[in-house]
C-alpha cells in the first residue's frame, strides 16, 4: 500500500514573491510602488504575512485598482494613524472627508497624509524606528504598529439597502486589538486553493502574484527552497524603520458627493522592514537587492492583471535529470 507524505501544514521557508494582491470576495487590486519613478515593489509573503522590503530614505505609495464598477471608499491608516489629518481611528466612522474614494474601473496611488482644509499632503517616507520621526511614535507615543498599513474597502451607502446601523467608538487601538494579526506571535501557512493563495487559520485571504521562492515570469529573480531545508529564516533588528512624513505640497482632492455604508472590510495588511533586516527572508526566496522593483507591462499593467502561476507542486525539488529531447523516448 502507498503511503502519502502531504508538505506541512506550516514551513516557515514558504518565502514568495508577490507583485500585487486581490482579497477574495472584494474587487480591489493592491499593490505598492515608487512614486517618483510609479515602479511597482515587489512585496514578500512569508510565514502567513505580507512585507514590503524597504531602504531608510525611501518613499512609498500605495496603489489601487477599482475593478467595480461603482465608487469605493478607502480609509487607510498608516502605522495606526488615519492617512487624512484627524480622522477617525475606526474605518467605519470616515466620512467621505476621511479616506479617499476611486470610480469604477479607475486606479489611484495615495502616497501623502493629507489635510483636506489645506489640501496638502505630506509624503510617506521610511525613517529610522526610535529617533520621533515615524508616524506611530509623534502622534500615538508608540512603536506597536511600526511599518504597518492597513488598507480597507467601504461600499456605496445604496448597496447596504440605504440603512447606516448605529457604530459605537471606540478608544484608541481598539480597532486594531480586533485582529490578532496585528500582534506578535501570529502564525499561518499559505497553499494553493482556488486558484489563488489562502491563509489557512487566519483572518487574512489574499489571491496573490507570485512563486515559491521566485517569480515564474515579468524579468524578476528565479529559484526555489524546499520544504525544511535549512533553519527557518529570520526578521533582525539591526535597521528598523518606521514610515514618516515629508514636507507638506500641494495634493488636491475635490467632493464627490457619495455616501458610503458602515461596513469596512479589510483588504490586507502589509509590513515594511528593512531589507537588511529582512536579509535571511530575501536569502530564501533568492530575492537580489538591486530587483526589488518589478517592471509591469505597459502604463495601465492593472487593467488586465492576473496572478503568476506557481510551479508545479512547488514543494518537490527539481532532481538531477537529462533534458528531455523530442523524438527519444524513455528506453530508447
Amino acid at each position: 500500500m502507498a503511503v502519502s507524505r502531504p508538505p506541512t501544514d506550516t514551513d516557515h521557508n514558504d518565502v514568495r514573491l508577490i507583485q500585487a494582491f486581490v482579497k477574495p470576495g472584494t474587487d480591489t487590486l493592491v499593490w505598492f510602488e515608487d512614486p517618483s519613478t510609479a515602479r511597482p515593489f515587489w512585496l514578500v509573503e512569508w510565514n502567513g504575512e505580507l512585507y514590503l522590503p524597504v531602504e531608510n530614505g525611501q518613499e512609498i505609495g500605495i496603489g489601487l485598482f477599482n475593478r467595480s464598477s461603482d465608487w469605493r471608499g478607502y480609509p487607510i491608516y498608516v502605522e495606526g494613524a488615519n492617512l487624512w489629518t484627524n480622522g477617525p481611528s475606526e474605518p467605519e466612522l470616515c466620512t467621505p472627508d476621511q479616506m479617499w474614494e476611486i470610480p469604477g474601473r479607475q486606479s489611484r496611488v495615495f502616497h501623502h497624509f493629507f489635510n483636506v482644509d489645506t489640501q496638502q499632503g505630506r509624503p510617506l517616507v521610511m525613517v529610522t524606528s526610535g529617533a520621533g520621526y515615524a508616524i506611530g511614535e509623534a502622534s500615538l507615543g508608540t512603536t506597536e504598529f511600526r511599518g504597518q498599513i492597513a488598507i480597507y474597502q467601504r461600499l456605496p451607502r445604496g448597496q447596504y439597502g440605504g440603512i447606516t446601523p448605529p457604530v459605537t467608538p471606540r478608544p484608541w487601538p481598539g480597532y486594531l486589538d480586533d485582529y490578532p494579526e496585528t500582534r506578535a506571535g501570529r502564525s499561518g501557512t499559505f497553499g494553493a486553493k482556488g486558484g489563488g493563495l489562502e491563509a489557512f487559520g487566519t483572518r487574512e485571504t489574499f489571491r496573490s502574484a507570485g512563486t515559491k521562492g521566485g517569480v515564474s515570469r515579468g524579468g524578476g529573480p528565479s529559484g526555489f527552497v524546499p520544504k525544511g531545508a535549512g533553519p527557518a529564516p529570520k526578521i533582525h533588528t539591526d535597521q528598523q524603520l518606521g514610515i514618516g512624513a515629508g514636507a507638506d505640497e500641494h495634493v488636491g482632492s475635490h467632493v464627490t458627493g457619495m455616501q458610503y455604508g458602515p461596513e469596512a472590510t479589510r483588504l490586507g495588511l502589509v509590513k515594511t522592514e528593512s531589507r537588511k533586516d529582512m536579509r535571511d527572508v530575501l536569502a530564501v526566496a533568492r530575492i537580489e537587492w538591486s530587483s526589488w522593483q518589478w517592471t509591469p507591462q505597459g502604463t495601465s499593467w492593472w487593467l488586465n492583471w492576473v496572478p503568476l502561476v506557481p510551479p508545479t507542486a512547488p514543494h518537490v525539488p527539481v532532481a538531477p535529470h537529462r533534458p528531455h529531447r523530442p523524438g527519444y523516448g524513455y528506453g530508447a
